[in-house]
């Protein structure tokens, strides 16, 4: 009985001796987080531009010190407008169609009246006589569309030495009228036809060159419009997790949370200082490449002013199709190919007939010696000239050869359109889907925003955790980027649409031709 009572006793002390060391090792680190809450933060780190030999810039304490956002503020249209005057692919296409425009004006030229001049003054000499001869004859040929040549010269040539002296003077005018091969208006106008269709694509291709250039400008600039306000919520996070933390520093004051929870806060603040120098970088990669699209000095500093909203577009497949077939360049541009190929059939098949002319030749003139002796001459020809090939099989390869061509331009011209179709409807799909994604954004980002508030007010009443309140803010953030990108991504599905339906410089009031709106520096 004594010995059970003594060995309870000696259990009730050995009990009461370890509760008592938990209960100081439990003090001692409490004391040891109130002394580590208690301390000041650690000293900041040199600014951003501002760090040490030894050290790696980083960004201050002050989100708005992340970035700087001097520069020019430009809007869309303004960028457009300095992409027409200064972008080097478009200069480079409007260099080249000066060499174009002219082809033209050489072909058209051909049924006009052309003039020519020529001499020749020459010396000779012999034992018995040294002669010095002259000749001067200007002349003048036309064609007509309907292949008739008339050529015209006047020669006029002598001896211009003292002991033997002789004059002629002559009028010499020639007419050939092709009756089969190379006759006909259709035949003979095939070229010019083909230069003008060949004139209107090398046009049309300049259109779809300027307006290739104006949509990457307008997507180089909203990828500008998206780093700067990708760039903005980094620094609404950065803020929001600096606010989090004073008032997690209030709450532990009062006692309502741990003290070690704010470790994790400041982890998080770190963090969203990395995504905002990661903001900072792509900003600073879409100022380069919309600056590079400009042509402007790559020093040049500027800011996208346009607003990210958008209604809505009422899209009709139908009509759309209607509208591309009537303006896209590459569909209008394989009509003209068609039309060509049409061209070089008719030729083909004039240049298999046979070689056969009508023919007139006339001279009338005046000769005569230094005794002045002068003699009237004349003569006239009319005549007929054939002229056939046998067994030259290259004619009839040329006719096969045109043929075939017309028949693939067919067939391209089916693809090209159902290709425009296919592009139509899928852009379209696309602007469709974006704007439901904008306004299911919308409402997630809002149902966000609610929900941190509602965390932030469970945290003060020590219903909640910092760990929820941050995860609540990541959550945040990732709704407003995708708020954000859905706004962007939708403005380039219309730019896209636009784009493909071939009417992007009448949406931006671009002529290339007449006078007034935006012009390039074509014309």
């Amino acid at each position: 009985m004594l010995f059970t009572k003594c060995l309870y006793n000696r259990h009730l002390y050995l009990g009461f001796r370890i509760a008592g060391i938990k209960m100081a090792f439990v003090i001692c680190l409490l004391l040891s987080v109130a002394v580590h809450a208690a301390s000041p933060l650690p000293k900041p780190r040199p600014e951003f531009g501002q760090a040490t030999s030894s050290e790696i810039p980083i960004p201050s304490q002050k989100p708005n010190q992340l970035v700087s956002q001097a520069g020019k503020k430009i809007s869309l249209q303004e960028a457009i407008f300095i992409g027409l005057k200064s972008n080097r692919t478009i200069e480079s296409a409007c260099i080249s169609r000066y060499a174009e425009a002219y082809n033209l004006s050489v072909e058209e030229a051909q049924f006009e009246p052309q003039f020519s001049f020529s001499g020749e003054l020459s010396q000779s000499a012999s034992r018995t006589q040294h002669t010095t001869r002259g000749t001067v004859s200007p002349q003048a040929q036309l064609k007509t569309p309907s292949g008739a040549q008339f050529k015209f010269a006047w020669s006029n040539g002598g001896n211009l030495s003292k002991e033997l002296q002789d004059w002629s003077s002559f009028a010499e005018f020639t007419a050939e009228k092709p009756l089969l091969r190379g006759g006909g208006v259709k035949a003979n106008l095939a070229s010019l036809q083909q230069a003008r269709l060949a004139e209107k694509a090398n046009i049309l291709r300049l259109d779809s060159t300027v307006a290739e250039v104006i949509g990457n400008i307008i997507f180089s600039y909203r990828d500008l419009l998206l780093a700067q306000e990708e760039l903005k919520l980094a620094n609404l996070a950065v803020e929001r997790a600096e606010k989090l933390i004073t008032n997690n520093e209030a709450l532990i004051e009062v006692g309502r949370i741990a003290a070690l929870d704010i470790i994790q806060t400041r982890a998080d603040l770190e963090n969203q200082r990395l995504r905002a120098l990661q903001a900072t970088q792509n900003l600073t990669t879409a100022k380069l490449q919309l600056v590079d699209l400009l042509a402007l000095d790559l020093d040049t500093s500027i800011i996208a002013i346009e607003a990210q909203e958008s209604g809505d577009v009422t899209i009709s497949i139908k009509q759309l199709v209607t509208v591309a077939l009537a303006n896209r360049p590459d569909y209008l541009g394989q009509l003209n190919v068609i039309a060509q190929a049409k061209y070089n059939l008719i030729a083909a098949e004039n240049a298999k007939l046979w070689d056969l002319n009508l023919f007139a030749r006339g001279r009338y003139g005046l000769e005569g010696g230094s005794q002045a002796n002068w003699q009237t001459t004349s003569e006239a020809t009319v005549g007929f000239r054939v002229n056939i090939e046998l067994n030259n099989p290259k004619p009839q390869r040329d006719y096969v050869q045109a043929s075939t061509t017309k028949k693939i331009a067919y067939v391209r011209l089916r693809e090209i359109r159902q290709g425009i179709e296919k592009q139509i409807r899928r852009s379209a799909n696309e602007a469709r889907l974006l704007w439901k994604q904008i306004k299911l954004a919308e409402t997630a980002e809002e149902l966000a925003r609610k929900a941190v508030e509602v965390e932030l007010a469970k945290l003060n009443a020590g219903r909640s955790t910092t760990f929820q309140v941050q995860t609540l803010e990541d959550h945040l953030r990732d709704r407003e980027i995708q708020l954000l990108t859905a706004r962007i991504g939708y403005l380039n599905a219309l730019t896209r649409l636009d784009l493909q339906l071939g009417t992007s410089l009448q949406t931006w009031g671009i002529n290339l031709k007449k006078p007034g709106g935006l012009r390039a520096p074509c014309y």
